[in-house]
């Protein structure tokens, strides 16, 4: 007989009505769970070791686990790594009270490794690793990704040394603990390593596989509480806030200004006949369609309302995009944002997120609000970084790409941009753009493959 109420009785509440449904399952991965919200339990029913040890299993959730596992409490933890640090807690526990864990596989883990590993999905080779760590499926598992990734399959091991350290340092007590925790309402022994746990995840899965030595240590060291983010070596996904409200603008018509030309009725630009190879030394009134103007918005970059009338008042029908990614987040919080447009400006203009992380991104969104013929300007350093906010060459070489072929106007500093965005200047001085500058000296001699992922609308 199966009694979750007797497993259950060390918490408070545990015995009220209605009693535990218990329903029969299989010891498939997934099939047995614990529901707390209809305290219906389902587990297999057979005597083979694999069943027992499943029930067990799902006993020892009724016993520690919390009754909703939800990120609302922890917003900088994606669920999927609380669901499987969870599972790591309660496999060692059991292991602690002398089951034998390596019964706790179904023959699915080989096959799960290696679809893993063929579609590159690193942030969940990461989760389900720590969910079989130390369990008889984590060798299958592993396994199989050795046979597609090497650098996965020992990177994946590395991180399972570390776990193991990690668990080792936890005493059974506080492993096991019920005692509610009242900041966070939520059992002790929960708190207290199933959250560790799941912030150990979610940085691994931000970052990357390893592919030498230094990156193995890196990978490793980026465990530690306090320590950096391994590197990710790719931009973090466009999350494009959709929650902002906009004020209708004074006026959306196009500023009239003054456009070079080689032709015309009115010098204006004499000194051109040395200095421009097209003499554009004519110049005409024209009223401008607006324009794009990228932002980024990383570290210390204070965009005030008045820095974006500024924009505005040279062309009033300007779409102006900030971005700024948190590095390593998984949670999907916004990293760009629409500050002004069509229906408006943003009433509030929303602050950064600390680091770049989302720069090729962000700029393949502008392009597709860009009209032709319309200026594109970047306001940046140049300094663009990976999803974790480490600096990438490769990323940097994606960006100046980027920049060559759409011919966007790059400006270190606000104040620039706006001169840019008046004078209808095209052209970037490279010194003045860090990583980006350095490669916009070098051009590439071809298209390189991060086009595709570049380009307006991919």
């Amino acid at each position: 007989m199966i009694y979750p109420e007797i497993a259950g009785a060390v918490r408070e509440g545990s015995l009220r009505e209605p009693l535990w449904e218990i329903e029969g399952g299989s010891n498939r991965r997934g099939d047995a769970h614990c529901d707390f919200g209809q305290r219906r339990l389902r587990v297999p029913l057979g005597p083979d070791i694999r069943d027992r040890i499943v029930r067990a299993h799902e006993l020892a959730h009724v016993r520690l686990s919390p009754v909703g596992i939800s990120d609302s409490r922890w917003p900088d933890i994606p669920l999927r790594a609380l669901q499987c640090a969870e599972e790591l807690r309660v496999n060692d526990y059991l292991g602690r009270l002398g089951f034998d864990v390596q019964h706790l596989l179904d023959g699915s883990e080989g096959s799960a490794g290696e679809q893993l590993s063929t579609s590159r999905q690193w942030d969940e080779m990461v989760f389900f690793y720590f969910a079989v760590h130390h369990t008889g499926a984590e060798r299958e598992y592993l396994r199989a990704i050795r046979r597609v990734d090497k650098d996965a399959a020992v990177s994946l091991k590395a991180i399972g040394a570390e776990l193991t350290a990690f668990l080792r340092q936890v005493p059974c007590e506080e492993l096991a603990s019920v005692e509610l925790d009242e900041l966070h309402d939520a059992p002790r022994g929960y708190v207290s390593v199933t959250i560790p746990l799941a912030r150990m995840a979610t940085r691994l899965a931000g970052a990357a596989a390893a592919t030498s030595r230094e990156d193995l240590r890196r990978l490793r060291r980026s465990m530690h509480p306090g320590s950096r983010r391994a590197a990710s070596g790719a931009f973090a996904p466009l999350v494009l806030a959709t929650d902002l409200t906009y004020s209708p603008r004074a006026s959306r018509a196009g500023a009239r200004r003054v456009a070079r030309n080689s032709s015309g009725r009115v010098v204006r630009y004499p000194a051109a006949l040395l200095t421009d190879p097209q003499r554009r030394v004519f110049g005409e009134w024209r009223r401008s369609r607006g324009g794009v103007v990228l932002i980024d918005q990383s570290g210390s970059m204070d965009l005030t309302e008045e820095s974006i009338d500024r924009f505005l008042a040279v062309s009033p029908a300007l779409t102006i995009i900030g971005y700024s990614h948190r590095p390593g987040d998984l949670t999907g919080v916004a990293n760009a944002w629409i500050i002004a447009d069509g229906r408006g400006r943003c009433s509030a203009i929303p602050s950064g997120n600390v680091g770049n992380g989302v720069d090729g991104p962000a700029l393949a969104f502008a392009a597709t609000r860009r009209r032709v013929g319309d200026p594109f300007i970047w306001v940046s350093d140049g300094q663009v970084t990976d999803s974790a906010d480490h600096p990438s060459s490769q990323l940097a070489q994606e960006c100046a790409d980027f920049v060559r072929r759409h011919r966007v106007v790059v400006r270190p500093s606000l104040d620039g941009a706006v001169r840019a965005l008046k004078n209808g200047e095209k052209s970037n001085n490279p010194a003045d753009l860090g990583r980006v500058g350095r490669h916009l000296w070098r051009p590439t001699t071809g298209m390189s493959q991060v086009h595709s992922r570049l380009s307006p609308g991919s």
